[in-house]
Parts: structure tokens; sequence; C-alpha cells
């Protein structure tokens, strides 16, 4: 790909092109800036127009200087790619009735602009990152791999309660594609409501926060989504959670329509 076509390209590439449009990118208004702080609280101030990255468990993420379409220096943005993980509708159905699982996780990181102070808990689906082990797999595989460990971990469900795994067509969610560059695997799980024992199984170590698991009907699920908070204060307007829920009944039409 020629410079040209790039979409973005980093600071010291972008000077090469236009050097002074570049610096007035770097110091304009709105501008990414990085304050480090070190053990010992003095703060390192890292000159603007410097390329910044930093990686880690979850991901990686780095400053770069979009181009226009002439291969110019448009503005800089940061951009994260977030390691590879999987969100699961995992399912189930008795007496002629479907029930989707519904975890109630607490997620810390996430605040509501009217009251910034107070924690949310999502109602989502079962959703977790791959292993190292599942990285190493062809595609389908590692996914699947995943799906049995998160489903183990999440609501204890064991091998012998997956009646199968399926993987759509196009398996990629993208959550936010605006500065998350990759997306999230989807995968549905059926299970044998029958034989599974719905409950988080034990801490893992990976500071999950999981309240409590349920097996609601799909009528019960789309009505919480319709409230978006519901009266025990669980918000439902989660989209890593409401675009498999979609891409799950388009799968099965037959589930959304019952209802």
């Amino acid at each position: 790909m020629s410079q040209s076509n790039k979409p973005f390209v980093s600071f010291a590439e972008a000077r090469a092109i236009d050097a002074q449009k570049t610096q007035a990118i770097a110091g304009g208004y709105g501008a990414w800036t990085l304050k480090v702080v070190d053990p010992a609280g003095q703060e390192i101030a890292i000159p603007p127009g410097s390329d910044i990255s930093f990686d880690g468990f979850s991901g990686s993420g780095r400053v770069v200087v979009v181009l226009d379409k002439n291969g110019q220096p448009q503005y800089d943005k940061f951009l994260y790619e977030q390691k590879p993980g999987v969100a699961i509708v995992a399912w189930g159905e008795a007496g002629g009735t479907v029930k989707l699982v519904c975890l109630k996780q607490l997620r810390p990181f996430a605040y509501d602009s009217a009251e910034p102070e107070k924690e949310i808990v999502f109602g989502q689906i079962p959703m977790g990152f791959f292993s190292r082990p599942d990285r190493e797999l062809p595609q389908q595989e590692g996914m699947k791999s995943a799906v049995r460990r998160e489903l183990k971990e999440e609501i204890g469900a064991n091998e012998e309660d997956i009646i199968q795994i399926e993987i759509p067509n196009l398996p990629t969610l993208w959550a936010d594609p605006t500065f998350l560059r990759n997306g999230t695997y989807v995968a549905f799980a059926q299970i044998n409501l029958e034989t599974v024992k719905c409950g988080p199984q034990g801490d893992h170590g990976d500071g999950e926060q999981i309240q409590k698991v349920e097996l609601v009907s799909v009528h019960e699920m789309l009505a919480r989504i319709a409230a978006g908070r519901t009266a025990d204060g669980v918000v439902y307007n989660m989209g890593e959670s409401l675009g498999p829920l979609l891409m799950f009944f388009t799968r099965y039409p037959q589930f959304f329509e019952v209802c």
C-alpha cells in the first residue's frame, strides 16, 4: 500500500509528508497529549507530536495521524486494538419455551453521565477474552475453546451441558469502529437446561464481578431491553450484548416472533 492510500501514519511518517501541518496538528486545540507520573510522583512531560503507544494484557493502543484522501495529514486520533474475545448467546429450550442466559455483572469502568459516581451493573450475555492456547488454534477452534471455558467459568456449564456451539457466517461484531480497530467474535451455544446448574464458578483471577446468573425467556429479555434500566437498577443497554442478541434473533427469527 502506498503512503497516499494509508488511512493513518505515525507522527514521524506524517512529518516526512508535511512537517508544518503535522506540527500544527500536534500543537492544536484538542490534540492528544500524554502525561506520565513516575512511581516517585514526578510528572514527566511527553513533547507534543511524539509517537505514543502502549501494550498490555487486554490489548494495545497508539496515537496516529489520520490522512486525507490525498495522503495529507488531517488530525491525530487514538486507536485501540483489543485482545481477541468472544460474546456468547447461550440458550436452551424447555417445555416449548426458549430461555437465554443473562448475567448481572458489575462493570466498574463504565459510568453514567447522569450519575458519574454510581457503579453500573449490566444485564448481559456471557463473554470473555481468548486465552493464549485459544489464540494458537485456528479461528473457529479457538472460538469454541473460549466458549467452553467461559460457559464453565461464568455459568457453570460443563462440557456435557453444551448441546452445540454455532459460529455465524460472519462471526465478528465491530462494537465501536470509531476508535476500536478490531471486533469481538460472536458464538451461539445451545445448552441443556435440565442438567446445567447456572451460577458463576468463583474467582478466576480476572476481576470479574458476576452477581447473578439467570435463565430468562425471550419475552422477558426483550422487556428488559425495552426498559433499558430495570427496577433493580440493572442496565441492559450494553452494545457487546445487544449486538450478538440481534445476530442470534436474525439466525433464529422464530424465537423472536413468538414474543
